[in-house]
């Protein structure tokens, strides 16, 4: 066999022995590096539409794909605090009026996930403020008495926001006097200012007529436009 010959065949089996020692070499590094878990993602959900006060915020975390592993959850908020749901994947925060016009932010913290994995996850709710008039009590009484119940409950409710107006609706039948009307008026603003200590500068009473006596009692909060009969 000529000595070119040989070269050619040798440098054809020597390549052949390079690449298959690089491959077992590859082979073996790929089986030596272990598999990763894939990193779910975690979605926070906010509440849907607007939050009155007083009312509770809904946030809720998903895990997608969900782990086999058991998963822990801790939430933590910007304003207000975990009113219910604490440790679970729904929480609800109770809203108050001094949060409004605020944006709140719920952050969960997952344990159980992958080391490698992002284990946490937010999101905001804008808090609006609600310009409308809230109906506290609707209640029939005669025209010569007042509710001492309700005109209590309204006060109440009036002394936590105090930025708030009352605005009472007094229903009477057709035909009842002027005076029967003003005499209603002023024994609520009596009784207010009198009994419950209350501003009376921060109540506006109107009538109205229907088929029997009513009251409707409202709290009003800045900006809010006054109820129609």
């Amino acid at each position: 066999m000529p000595a070119r010959t040989r070269i050619s065949y040798l440098a054809v089996f020597l390549s052949s022995l390079v690449a298959l020692i690089l491959g077992v070499e590859s082979r073996a590094q790929n089986t030596d590096v272990p598999k990763t878990d894939v990193c779910p993602e975690i979605i926070v959900s906010g509440p849907a539409g607007v939050t009155n006060p007083g009312d509770l915020m809904w946030f809720t975390v998903s895990v997608d794909p969900e782990p086999t592993t058991d998963l822990k959850f801790h939430w933590t908020t910007n304003v207000g605090q975990v009113t219910v749901g604490q440790s679970t994947r729904k929480i609800g925060v109770r809203s108050l009026m001094e949060m409004y016009g605020r944006s709140a932010t719920a952050t969960v913290k997952i344990e159980g996930l992958p080391n490698q994995c992002p284990n946490m996850a937010s999101e905001s709710a804008l808090l609006e403020i609600l310009l409308t008039a809230v109906l506290l009590d609707e209640f029939s009484s005669s025209i010569n008495s007042i509710s001492i119940r309700y005109l209590k409950a309204a006060a109440a409710e009036l002394n936590r926001n105090p930025n708030n107006q009352m605005y009472i609706i007094e229903y009477f039948p057709p035909g009842t006097s002027e005076v029967s009307k003003k005499r209603k008026k002023d024994k609520i603003k009596s009784f207010m200012a009198t009994t419950l200590k209350f501003d009376v500068d921060r109540i506006t009473i109107i009538t109205a007529e229907a088929d029997k006596p009513r009251t409707k009692i409202y709290r009003i909060p800045p900006g809010a436009s006054n109820p129609n009969p």
